[in-house]
C-alpha cells in the first residue's frame, strides 16, 4: 500500500510538472510544480536507530540494515497569480510520519496581497523564516548537503 501511494504520488508530480514546464511561464495564471528525493540509507549499527527527524520511531540501523523511508520525499505545489497584487500558494509534501506511513501534509496554504513590488501581506500556512533556506527546506537538491545540519534545522522539529 505504502509503495503504491509513493509511486503515484511521484507520477503525479512528474506529470504536472512537465505540464507546467509546456507552459509560458507570462502566461500561466496556475502553475504545478513538484519535486522529491528518493533517499536510500545503509547502517550496520546494532545498537541504533539513525532517523532523520525525531518524530518518527525507527531508522536504520538496529530496525533495518537499509531504508527507503529514511531520506524520502515528495512534493507538489501549485501557485495561482490571480492578479498581479493577488497570488496564493498551496504545497503538499508527503515523508515519513510518526506512524512510518507517508500521509502528505499540507506544508503551505496562504495567499498573498502585493501592496507594492516591495511590500507585501501574506496570510495562511506558511513556514517560520527562523534559518536561511527556510523556503526550500525540503527540496534537497536545493541545499548543499545530504541533510541540512541537525543544530539548526531540527532543534524545534514541529
Amino acid at each position: 500500500m505504502k509503495r503504491v501511494a509513493i509511486a503515484v504520488f511521484a507520477v503525479t508530480g512528474l506529470l504536472a510538472s512537465s505540464f507546467a514546464r509546456a507552459q509560458d511561464q507570462a502566461e500561466r495564471a496556475l502553475s504545478f510544480n513538484g519535486f522529491g528525493t528518493l533517499g536510500i540509507a545503509h547502517s550496520n549499527e546494532r545498537e541504533a536507530d539513525f532517523a532523520a527527524t525525531m518524530l518518527v520511531p525507527e531508522g536504520v540501523g538496529f530496525s533495518d540494515d537499509v531504508s527507503l523511508q529514511t531520506d524520502s520525499l515528495f512534493g507538489l505545489q501549485v501557485s495561482a497569480n490571480a492578479s498581479q497584487k493577488l497570488s496564493g500558494v498551496v504545497q503538499v509534501v508527503a515523508e515519513e510520519q510518526h506512524d512510518g506511513s507517508f500521509s502528505p501534509d499540507v506544508e503551505w496554504a496562504n495567499v498573498k496581497y502585493a501592496f507594492t513590488p516591495d511590500a507585501y501581506i501574506r496570510a495562511g500556512r506558511i513556514v517560520l523564516p527562523g534559518v536561511m533556506g527556510s523556503e526550500y527546506r525540503k527540496v534537497g537538491y536545493a541545499l548543499p548537503w545530504v541533510r541540512p545540519p541537525v543544530e539548526v534545522y531540527s532543534l524545534v522539529p514541529v
